[in-house]
């Protein structure tokens, strides 16, 4: 509504322009969101899902999983470690 034109014709142009589905694109930016949060402090992964309007922490993290291939605390192991060293 805020640009004047369908969400499918939103989703429709963006692909034709960019190469990707905005679906793609949106999930990417935040997985990549969630990734800085899990880092950035030691909140629990439980406020974090809430912070980005996950209902579910289990369904958050089936998400991140999916999207960076490790479970967030996985993530937070591996990455949080590495950027101290």
């Amino acid at each position: 509504d805020a640009v004047g034109i369908s969400a499918e014709t939103l989703s429709r142009n963006f692909s034709k322009d960019t190469g990707t589905t905005l679906k793609h694109y949106l999930n990417g930016q935040l997985s990549g969101v969630a990734a800085e949060r899990l880092l950035a402090s030691n909140r629990a992964v439980y406020e974090i899902a809430h912070e980005l309007s996950f209902n579910d922490e289990y369904y958050f993290s089936r998400f991140f999983k999916k999207h960076t291939g490790l479970s967030p605390a996985d993530y937070r192991k591996r990455y949080q470690t590495a950027e101290k060293l």
